[in-house]
């Protein structure tokens, strides 16, 4: 209890009676008392005990680490010539919450749901398709509307999120209210990354995308500058 704090026997003796006694809190004399009765009082009177234990624990409490304390009353106010022993904080350690692995349909779903959550935090009035042919959610505000397609991934064992995306709904899609939203599930926490359709036909025309081919995108995060990365390929048929 009383780490690398130096007491004096007076003080010595005190923390050892609060002990015995369970840390209930104790007034000066009561602990004088006990320590006359067990010969601790260094030849001194109960009263005379209890006097300079007062003065001891009250220049204690103003150094840096005291190990004494004042309980207090209901009104929140220290009760006069009350002490007891600070009691050590015990933090309790929570066992590492490892999600399941669940099928892309859970995750997909989840991913859909969460991107919903985070639109209307943001003051956007958003609804889920009942049909998905290619975008997932129309989003509204300030009489704009906006179509999402919503791609979402745990993160893979080797590191990174991988998504793709079907060539044929990207062109069924396309225009300039339509927006990726790349949503990355690492341990208990979901990260978004937003990329707009013309991004993503700047690669096909750079052809990074071509012919019959899908996009097989992987994003990573660079620890360094908090930063995503982005890579991109041709996805073969099959």
């Amino acid at each position: 209890m009383s780490g690398n704090v130096q007491l004096s026997p007076i003080l010595t003796t005190a923390r050892d009676i609060l002990k015995e006694h369970s840390n209930k809190p104790m007034h000066v004399n009561e602990i004088a008392d006990v320590a006359v009765k067990s010969a601790r009082n260094q030849s001194m009177s109960a009263e005379d005990y209890a006097s300079k234990l007062s003065g001891a624990l009250s220049a204690h409490l103003n150094t840096q680490t005291p190990i004494f304390t004042k309980p207090l009353n209901e009104q929140g106010r220290p009760r006069k010539g009350m002490y007891r022993l600070k009691q050590k904080r015990v933090v309790a350690i929570s066992a590492r919450i490892i999600p399941p692995v669940v099928s892309t349909n859970f995750t997909g779903k989840a991913g859909e749901h969460a991107v919903m959550s985070e639109l209307l935090f943001w003051g956007y009035n958003a609804s889920l398709m009942t049909v998905d042919e290619g975008i997932d959610i129309v989003a509204s505000k300030d009489n704009r509307y906006f179509h999402i397609q919503v791609k979402a991934s745990a993160e893979r064992s080797s590191g990174g999120f991988g998504f793709q995306i079907k060539r044929r709904a990207f062109e069924l899609n396309h225009s300039a209210q339509t927006y990726y939203v790349f949503v990355m599930r690492k341990n208990l926490s979901c990260y978004f990354a937003v990329l707009p359709s013309s991004h993503l036909e700047n690669l096909r025309m750079t052809n990074i995308i071509n012919g019959q081919n899908d996009l097989s995108i992987t994003i990573t995060a660079d620890e360094k500058s908090k930063r995503f990365l982005l890579t991109a390929a041709i996805y073969p048929d099959g």
